[in-house]
């Protein structure tokens, strides 16, 4: 849903005990209200990522994002919208299972994708993705080692994306609104204003 940035103030106001109408006075170098502007798309940001998939209302597809596969390696990379905040739903064409979480290079799961062994690599009945940073922005890298029976197939050389949702980056528009889910907006609210209070 989408919530003017000034009701979202006025809920932190009441949060912080103030109207909003006191709260034009100083606070160091900044008033609150602009203290309050600076931090809103951070926070809800934040909240975003934390939330139960189902509450996320704001989905966009990436299907047609660049892809590329190395049909070799069995793994490939797609690179993500400059917006992208969480991966809702991953699967290319051939998987037999859609992912909905993309995990990070820190993970054991990701090491052992460097292995030579195929057994604990990801395949197409158990594909894995990772988020990874590169010089291009944030891409998702997915194993998806072929089976030995299919390595000489034509079919894993020209991967497509069948699946991509995610959320995009909560931002506030020309008319001064963010589209938040409507289940956040006082969880928004609470964590601006415990931010505001430091």
């Amino acid at each position: 849903m989408k919530i003017q940035l000034f009701r979202l103030y006025e809920i932190v106001c009441r949060y912080l005990g103030y109207r909003p109408e006191d709260t034009r006075q100083e606070c160091g170098v900044l008033t609150l209200r602009e203290r309050f502007n600076t931090i809103v798309t951070e926070v809800a940001t934040e909240v975003i990522k934390e939330l139960p998939a189902e509450w996320l209302e704001t989905v966009q597809s990436f299907t047609d994002s660049p892809l590329r596969h190395n049909a070799e390696e069995g793994s490939g990379t797609v690179l993500l919208p400059s917006g992208f905040v969480r991966l809702v739903s991953f699967r290319l064409e051939g998987w037999q299972r859609t992912l909905y979480a993309a995990g990070h290079p820190g993970d054991l799961l990701y090491r052992l994708q460097q292995q030579p062994v195929r057994a604990l690599r990801g395949s197409d009945a158990r594909p894995c993705c990772f988020l990874t940073n590169t010089t291009l922005g944030t891409v998702l890298t997915y194993f998806c080692s072929p089976s030995p029976d299919t390595t000489n197939s034509t079919s894993d050389t020209s991967r497509r994306i069948a699946e991509a949702l995610y959320i995009p980056a909560p931002v506030v528009d020309r008319d001064g609104a963010i589209e938040l889910p409507r289940l956040a907006v006082s969880a928004v609210a609470k964590r601006c204003a415990e931010r505001l209070q430091q």
